[in-house]
């Protein structure tokens, strides 16, 4: 309820500040009563500023009547109704004076020939761009090529008996089938036959990082290798497969 009409008081006030009668009405009356709110506002006693008010800002009821209402109710009227006709024509009288001043500026500049400095400027922020887009654009058409060759060399490591890279464990259906690049990571790892650091492996493999995590993440996959947190390290299915392969020694352990 309380929160309601303080609501409905919030708005009634807002309305009556914002109209602009009242507030060219207050304007005016403060420009018409400057010295009584001078007297208000300077030291002194009450009774004395009491006094000089009324002998000498407001004798009579007249002159109340006539400083405090009519005067300020006048010029906020004037304000209101006749300042804004001479004001809608000096202001466009201003505007299109503006507007004539912007069309001699671009005709001034449109004549104006460029400069030898202005045009090897100019032409050398074009050769940049031009450059700049040229460069993009082959980085971008190089990492395509990549990513051409590298789908490219999985989709050859697809089971194929046909391609040669790809060689066939014989052991219980599925059969294994790994390519050159995971038998080579095998090899290296079977030469430590310890735990090896993933790093290292990474490192070691004889393709590009991006194809030897993959190979490592495929024998992870296939079981040939385990992974015992940031370590590596051959399953007995890997070195069966290096054995019976014939791509090591027969002398690895479990």
């Amino acid at each position: 309820m309380l929160d309601d009409l303080n609501k409905s008081i919030k708005i009634q006030l807002y309305e009556r500040v914002s109209s602009p009668l009242l507030a060219s009405f207050g304007i005016a009356w403060l420009g018409w009563n400057y010295r009584f709110v001078l007297v208000l506002l300077t030291s002194g006693s009450y009774t004395e500023k009491f006094t000089y008010i009324d002998a000498n800002l407001f004798p009579t009821c007249r002159q109340i009547l006539l400083t405090g209402t009519v005067y300020p109710l006048a010029t906020a009227l004037f304000m209101l109704f006749v300042y804004p006709v001479p004001a809608k024509y000096v202001y466009r009288y201003w505007r299109e004076r503006q507007r004539e001043l912007k069309e001699i500026q671009k005709q001034i500049d449109d004549e104006t020939p460029l400069t030898r400095e202005e045009a090897k400027q100019i032409r050398q922020a074009a050769l940049k761009a031009t450059l700049d887009h040229e460069t993009e654009i082959q980085k971008q058409s190089d990492e395509i090529a990549k990513l051409k060759e590298f789908i490219k060399g999985l989709q050859q490591e697809s089971p194929n008996p046909q391609q040669k890279e790809e060689l066939t464990f014989s052991e219980s259906p599925p059969a294994l089938k790994l390519g050159e690049s995971q038998i080579d990571m095998l090899a290296k790892m079977a030469q430590t036959d310890q735990h090896s650091r993933e790093e290292e492996v990474v490192n070691n493999a004889s393709t590009d990082r991006l194809r030897a995590n993959y190979d490592l993440q495929e024998l992870v996959s296939k079981k040939l290798v385990q992974r015992e947190g940031a370590y590596v390290n051959l399953t007995h299915k890997g070195r069966s497969f290096l054995i019976e392969g014939g791509y090591v020694k027969s002398n690895l352990t479990e």
